[in-house]
């Protein structure tokens, strides 16, 4: 039982490290536009996932900074990072959602 513990927490943390390596930085900002949130990156748009409509609009019409991995869907996104003056401040983050949440 101790080694099956030990392989799946194995698998586990090898795929959070492949799924960290898939992550990109995309910014730009956050729009809401015909039901879905959108990243405008000058004259890209970029539809986002991964975050509900009511968490989305906290980030509504403000410059963001974000780390996602491209889905046939748009981008997933798994941190938020909000200007602030001249620096960025993280928001959101799926890593600390995911072990306040499903790792206790």
């Amino acid at each position: 039982m101790h080694a099956q513990f030990i392989k799946i927490w194995a698998l586990f943390a090898l795929t959070t490290l492949a799924h960290a390596s898939d992550l990109q930085e995309y910014q730009g900002t956050l729009v809401f536009d015909k039901g879905t949130y959108l990243l405008i990156q000058g004259d890209k748009q970029r539809p986002l996932t991964g975050l509900s409509l009511a968490q989305f609009r906290h980030f509504e019409g403000q410059q963001v900074k974000l780390f996602a991995q491209q889905q046939a869907g748009g981008l997933e996104i798994y941190k938020v990072l909000r200007k602030q003056g001249q620096t960025y401040v993280a928001v959101y983050d799926w890593d600390v959602v995911n072990s306040n949440l499903y790792e206790q």
